[in-house]
């Protein structure tokens, strides 16, 4: 399993890399709608992932390295849409997100630490401030949840950004996958 995940962590960066998205300059300017080079990269990337998420839970059994396909509860909630906030704000300001940003030191662009500082303190804060909240909802709230839960899983498309996860079973990436026959 540790060998998959390095490979597939490997081939990402590799992508990642090929692509230019771990050079800041390069993510800002198609931010700015200067340089759509990238749009043919995500467009790419969402054609490719649509079909892997579509088709490989009707084709395979099961994923290839075990553990089953699963589904997942996605809420869209305050918290979900202020941490998409934070997230696109350093996005836009620094043409950084996670991923190009482990690769891009593995390419010697030495300065991502900066970024990768900024992302672990902002992990840090979320941990500190979700252990501080209210875990206790009311009875009525969570039922209203698990309604919107069933209602979004019929409707919803089995699309999700993971790639690799519908093939490999990537432990929390394999969730979202969906069944669909």
């Amino acid at each position: 399993m540790l060998k998959s995940a390095l490979g597939a962590g490997a081939l990402f960066g590799f992508g990642l890399a090929f692509s230019t998205m771990i050079q800041p300059r390069v993510v800002l300017s198609f931010l700015r709608f200067e340089d759509m080079g990238l749009m043919l990269v995500l467009g790419g990337a969402v054609v490719i992932t649509f079909l892997a998420y579509r088709f490989v839970p009707v084709l395979l059994q099961r994923p290839l390295l075990g553990g089953a396909f699963g589904a997942h509860e996605s809420v869209m909630d305050r918290s979900t849409i202020i941490g998409a906030a934070i997230f696109g704000i350093g996005w836009g300001i620094t043409g950084v997100c996670p991923g190009p940003a482990i690769a891009g030191l593995g390419a010697g662009s030495w300065e991502l630490l900066y970024a990768i500082g900024g992302i672990a303190l902002g992990a840090l804060l979320q941990g500190l401030t979700a252990a501080r909240a209210p875990r206790n909802r009311s009875h009525r709230e969570k039922e209203a949840r698990r309604k919107r839960a069933r209602e979004h899983e019929r409707t919803r498309s089995s699309f999700s950004p993971f790639l690799f996860s519908p093939v490999l079973s990537v432990p929390h990436a394999a969730e979202c996958v969906t069944r669909s026959r």
